[in-house]
């Protein structure tokens, strides 16, 4: 069996993007760690956010932060301890190329002669070529091993303190007026400058009482923008799942979600709205299938949004959940840890219970996933979220909400899809087991893809296995990438 599969396997089941495998730069000392550490500690002291002041009707603001209070989370608190407490890792310390002075350093970041996105990506696809030791990490195409694979994971951003981070709750209404409530995890810097919002989707089990393999993107947002993060679970959570809330996921429901949370961030009199200049709305993997319909319905409305990014990005529900059905080592693996991650499931849905999922670990055939999808496949037709009457619907997308007959019929909104307002950057690595990029990206690159993509642009990296960017490039790149959509 290839060992990079094995790997791969071994990734999935951490939550972990596989591109961890590759050789990262050695981790800086923890005394760098401990520098920023006591740097930030300082700076959480003056913070004096009136939290109090944000809370509404639909908007809960817990008193808590990521991991702390009321922790809804199935990933083993061990595995956590040593990504967040153990390993983790500053990236922003590593030299733009190893024994260069800093003149050399300073000219060896991404810029771009223009705000054209579509110039944008291929100034970014040369630079690649050009400046190679500007973009990779030294030595990262080398030797694999657990601990390349576990950094990827540990990348440091402490998101505990409450001072500057809260969990909170929105609450939406389903179509028989009961509640759908979505756990978040907003940042703050304070609550007297208004700065640009980055809203993030998280991927598949994206948990705010985790928030591991996305941190990087929070990280870099809050920390090397200055900007206020909103971190949104995704609807596979546990978070999600054992509020009682509608079982479902993907695009349609996830992005609707997304699209009414906006609205309620930007309407009139909002408190916490006042602190917002631009929106931003990212998304990775799973969690950016919505970001496309949360995109679509805001351009059919007020247009929010300033820019929209996916990496990595679920396009093709149906086609992809299959590929992740075949009989395979590393497929049977991703099987039992959705099994463990998704055990609320089986206590509210009876038939979950008879999946006999053991005998995926005999066979390597996937089970539980498989049977999931059939029970939302037969019962999930319409989205769960209350259609809204007082907005604009693109064209004929409402008429599909209303009469699809089945859970992936619904999920497939491609041929309602147009893009042609805001600039939304796709972003995809070569090897990608999870969201294979035949099936996804690649087919708007070959404008094989239903929908208008006036405004979509894709860019495709070098290295790296789905979007994992933090071991294979340079901080600064990661950074630089960023403003092509966020300034």
């Amino acid at each position: 069996m290839n060992c990079r599969v094995i790997y791969c396997a071994f990734a999935l089941v951490l939550n972990a993007a596989c591109g961890a495998m590759a050789e990262p730069a050695s981790a800086p000392p923890k005394t760098e760690i401990s520098k920023r550490k006591s740097k930030v500690a300082a700076t959480s002291a003056e913070i004096k956010i009136d939290w109090t002041r944000f809370q509404t009707e639909n908007l809960t603001i817990q008193n808590f932060s990521s991991g702390k209070g009321d922790v809804r989370s199935t990933y083993p608190i061990f595995l956590q301890t040593i990504y967040t407490r153990l390993l983790d890792w500053e990236p922003r310390v590593q030299p733009l190329v190893q024994g260069a002075g800093e003149s050399a350093n300073a000219d060896c970041r991404l810029s771009f002669s223009s705000s054209d996105l579509k110039t944008e990506v291929a100034e970014v696809s040369q630079f690649q070529k050009d400046k190679p030791e500007c973009v990779f990490k030294e030595g990262a195409s080398e030797a694999l091993g657990l601990k390349k694979l576990l950094q990827a994971l540990s990348v440091h951003f402490d998101v505990s303190d409450a001072k500057r981070f809260r969990k909170v709750i929105f609450k939406l209404k389903t179509e028989n007026d009961q509640p759908i409530l979505v756990r978040g995890l907003l940042g703050l810097h304070d609550d007297k400058v208004a700065r640009p919002l980055v809203i993030m989707r998280l991927g598949v089990h994206g948990n705010v009482d985790e928030f591991l393999a996305e941190r990087y993107i929070g990280k870099a947002a809050y920390e090397d923008f200055d900007y206020n993060i909103l971190v949104l679970e995704n609807l596979t959570s546990h978070g999600y799942l054992v509020k009682d809330n509608p079982i479902t996921f993907a695009g349609v429901e996830e992005g609707l979600h997304t699209f009414q949370i906006l609205q309620m961030l930007k309407q009139k009199n909002s408190i916490l709205g006042a602190l917002i200049t631009d929106v931003h709305l990212f998304g990775i993997s799973l969690g950016a299938h919505g970001v496309f319909v949360t995109t679509m319905m805001d351009e059919a409305n007020q247009n929010y949004l300033k820019s929209v990014t996916a990496y990595c990005p679920m396009i093709n529900l149906h086609e992809t959940m299959n590929y992740h059905s075949k009989t395979s080592f590393s497929e049977a693996g991703v099987d039992l840890w959705n099994r463990m991650r998704l055990r609320a499931l089986p206590d509210r849905v009876e038939e979950l219970q008879h999946t006999e999922w053991y005998k995926t670990a005999f066979d390597f055939t996937p089970r539980f996933m498989p049977a999931i999808l059939d029970y939302l496949d037969r019962t999930q037709k319409r989205p769960a979220i209350r259609i809204q009457q007082d907005v604009n619907w693109p064209k004929g997308f409402l008429k599909h909400l209303e009469t699809s007959e089945s859970f992936f019929e619904l999920n497939n909104f491609w041929p309602f899809f147009e893009n042609n307002k805001t600039p939304l950057l796709i972003v995809t690595t070569p090897n990608d087991p999870l969201v294979p990029v035949d099936l996804n990206a690649d087919l708007i690159l070959q404008k094989k893809q239903n929908g208008r993509f006036e405004k979509t642009e894709v860019l495709e990296l070098d290295r790296g296995v789905h979007c994992a960017l933090p071991v294979e490039y340079q901080w600064s790149f990661i950074v630089d990438l960023l403003k092509a959509q966020w300034r």
